[in-house]
């Protein structure tokens, strides 16, 4: 359906897209402001760590937090490496209980890891992570890479059943569960939020109209998106230079 219908966005392709145009935090412009033009740099690197607990961080606010960093002479933590001296460790997507094959794509402190990436990482830092899935609801932790291992197994789904019955599942987010079709196969196709056969809407030309529904498979039917957002550059021009 998705490969037919490029007005229409999968589950994974719309978190990334709302991933990547996520606006920079409050907190992080007043960071950057106190450290770039007013000399307090100091504080600014006591309270890294807060602003990483706090949320994921977005691709935007990574790429200014690295700019502020780096302006502001300190020599880059390694945090924002990947060197081998670092002690940098490799994470098997298996031991998260998930499979390649499977549709889905990871958010670590901004930086977007598809299915058939592999994640390299400090073995003993804490990282927010989230997982968008196809088929089953989103999960969010704040995490090492051990403690992450047990805690974000994919196993809750959007919509349980099949065309003649199903449920939405708990959990389901409002906006989500107004804006999500879930297609059984190629003649089944329902409104998430509604028991009752709803067809696709007719394609249109706004983008707005095109970002406003999305589409789950909960069988096996294969998803024509792919994750074309993944390798676009974000482009973030600092207004502290």
């Amino acid at each position: 359906i998705l490969a037919e219908r490029k007005d229409l966005l999968s589950p994974i392709d719309s978190a990334i897209l709302k991933y990547q145009q996520q606006e920079i935090r409050p907190e992080i412009f007043l960071a950057a402001d106190q450290c770039l033009q007013k000399k307090q740099c100091q504080s600014f690197f006591r309270n890294f760590e807060k602003i990483r607990q706090t949320a994921l961080i977005s691709p935007m606010e990574r790429q200014l937090l690295l700019e502020l960093w780096t302006k502001s002479g300190k020599s880059l933590d390694c945090y924002w490496q990947k060197s081998a001296p670092c002690g940098f460790k490799r994470l098997s997507i298996e031991s998260l209980g998930l499979e390649k094959n499977q549709s889905f794509v990871i958010f670590v402190d901004g930086v977007i890891y598809k299915s058939t990436d592999d994640i390299y990482l400090l073995e003993n830092r804490k990282y927010h992570w989230e997982i968008i899935s196809s088929r089953f609801q989103s999960k969010k932790v704040w995490a090492t890479m051990e403690e992450v291992k047990s805690q974000v197994s994919l196993n809750n789904p959007y919509v349980t059943g099949g065309c003649l019955a199903s449920s939405m599942a708990q959990g389901v987010q409002k906006e989500i569960a107004q804006n999500m079709y879930v297609a059984f196969d190629r003649t089944c196709v329902r409104k998430l939020d509604n028991p009752y056969f709803k067809p696709l809407p007719i394609a249109r030309d706004s983008w707005i109209d095109r970002n406003k529904v999305w589409v789950v498979s909960a069988l096996a039917m294969t998803l024509g998106a792919g994750y074309y957002l993944h390798d676009k550059e974000v482009q973030f021009s600092s207004p502290f230079k």
